[in-house]
């Protein structure tokens, strides 16, 4: 909503998700009831529900994440120090 009144355009909307790492496994006995999990899942609902095209992601996993998103191109850089793939771009 805060989008739009600021003149964005519903049309024009997509997202990409990164994250939801599983930092402390030894402390979970499953993925399901990790906050990870939990918050990947919400955020696709959430976008489902909105309507928003989900065209990328990089989620999950036990290894945290860098992220670098450039406004102009769209194009979002990970890097991770673990995983496996260390640099992806989506």
């Amino acid at each position: 909503a805060e989008m739009m009144s600021l003149g964005a355009s519903e049309k024009r909307l997509w997202a990409k998700i990164i994250g939801g790492a599983n930092m402390f496994e030894p402390l979970h006995t499953s993925a399901e009831e990790t906050v990870g999990a939990r918050n990947i899942r919400q955020a696709r609902e959430t976008l489902q529900r909105l309507g928003v095209p989900l065209l990328a992601e990089d989620v999950g996993g036990g290894h945290g994440r860098t992220v670098e998103f450039d406004l102009q191109t769209g194009l979002v850089h990970i890097r991770s120090v673990r995983g496996p793939t260390p640099e992806v771009s989506i």
